[in-house]
């Protein structure tokens, strides 16, 4: 009994190896899909149109715009008249470059370190806990 089911488990086997050999044997066609014709240049249409088009558009504007005869334009000239004083003063020597200026004196606003009332006193504190380092760095 166990030699029948043997037999059978190998023709079974056997059957599907043999189905699998005989596409292989069969000489396999291949389909040559015909050859298109290949354009010359695609873009060259593509420039005609554009040409085309661009020709019709002046035509247009050529038609659709009589001849206007334009006014002469005065062109008034406005003569700018500039005080010595303004913008900067001129260097009148190569030395004068590497001196300083006694006029260009800065004025620094006055800042206060401490802070005047409670509110500013409690941003302080909450800006530092933020801006410094963190406790495990300190």
């Amino acid at each position: 009994m166990e030699s029948i089911i043997v037999i059978i488990i190998m023709a079974i086997i056997s059957s599907l190896v043999g189905k699998k050999k005989k596409p292989e044997q069969k000489p396999v066609k291949q389909t040559q899909q015909p050859m298109k014709p290949v354009k010359d240049n695609p873009f060259k249409d593509l420039g005609d149109f554009a040409k085309d088009f661009m020709d019709e558009q002046k035509k247009q504007l050529d038609r659709k715009s009589p001849e206007v005869k334009k006014a002469p334009v005065l062109v008034e000239k406005v003569e700018r008249e500039v005080m010595r004083n303004q913008g900067k003063p001129r260097s009148t020597g190569r030395l004068s470059v590497h001196q300083e200026n006694k006029e260009q004196k800065v004025s620094r606003p006055d800042i206060n370190i401490i802070p005047n009332s409670k509110d500013d006193l409690v941003k302080a504190i909450v800006f530092s806990e933020i801006l410094a380092p963190p406790k495990s760095r300190r």
